[in-house]
């Protein structure tokens, strides 16, 4: 019988800090993938409110996903997701994704209680990004703001 399979793990070229290598054990980690990169690009088509007559833009967004599964070296990337949303459901699921994350970190807040930790230099990458999202975020609330204030409708 073979023995474990061992796959290290690197982060994606974006991150700023350098983090360690680190080797996990099992064939689950030959499932694990990166994102490298997202695109969003924005399409305005007109439509007509149901039982109305005037007409109103309807803002829509190709999005996309970046990336694949050589986590080792991350440097080729290939489209993993695109699908064209309206803007709404992208903001939807930003909060969605947000959401998920938080409980993803709750529940890893409790398990790293144990003797075992998260290698630091990874928290500070999380750290930065989430800093990156919540400044995104507030740049979207404050041009969201705008457009409710111009009465789009």
């Amino acid at each position: 019988m073979a023995g474990p399979k061992k796959n290290k793990v690197a982060e994606s070229e974006t991150t700023e800090i350098d983090m360690p290598t680190i080797s996990i054990t099992g064939d689950f980690a030959s499932q694990v993938g990166v994102v490298s990169g997202t695109s969003m690009t924005l399409f305005v088509g007109v439509g007509e409110v149901e039982g109305e007559t005037n007409q109103v833009l309807v803002p829509l967004v190709s999005w996309g996903l970046a990336g694949g599964n050589d986590v080792v070296t991350s440097t080729s990337s290939s489209r993993l997701y695109s699908s064209v949303l309206t803007l709404e459901n992208a903001a939807f699921v930003a909060c969605d994704t947000a959401d998920e994350l938080r409980k993803v970190l709750t529940q890893l807040t409790i398990i790293n209680t144990g003797g075992i930790k998260v290698e630091p230099a990874r928290l500070q990458v999380i750290a930065g990004y989430l800093d990156g999202a919540k400044q995104a975020i507030e740049l979207c609330q404050g041009s969201i703001q705008n457009l409710i204030a111009s009465g789009s409708r």
